[in-house]
């Protein structure tokens, strides 16, 4: 447990976060939190950074941006399994 003053901040209120609890949460300049309050707590979380497609499509094939654009996104010896089917899809 740390104690923090609360300072006027513009028209908000705002406190620091104490640099052990920032290395704790891996908090740097500029990160998002996510502030909730239930029965008189607050709750400080920090919020998951959404990713952006370019992120995705580097997650999902395996490689960087630039190699997925350089080749295309699937070879022709690129084999996709979707699972079992579901349903009564037809595939042609």
């Amino acid at each position: 447990m740390a104690k923090v003053m609360i300072a006027k901040w513009g028209n908000s209120l705002g406190f620091r976060i104490p640099t052990i609890f920032a290395q704790a949460l891996n908090l740097e300049a500029g990160d998002v939190l996510d502030i909730t309050e239930d029965n008189s707590m607050l709750t400080i979380r920090k919020a998951t950074k959404k990713k952006s497609a370019k992120d995705i499509l580097e997650d999902f094939y395996g490689m960087p941006y630039e190699k997925i654009v350089e080749r295309g996104p699937i070879a022709d010896d690129d084999i996709i399994d979707w699972g079992p089917d579901v349903g009564e899809e037809v595939w042609e």
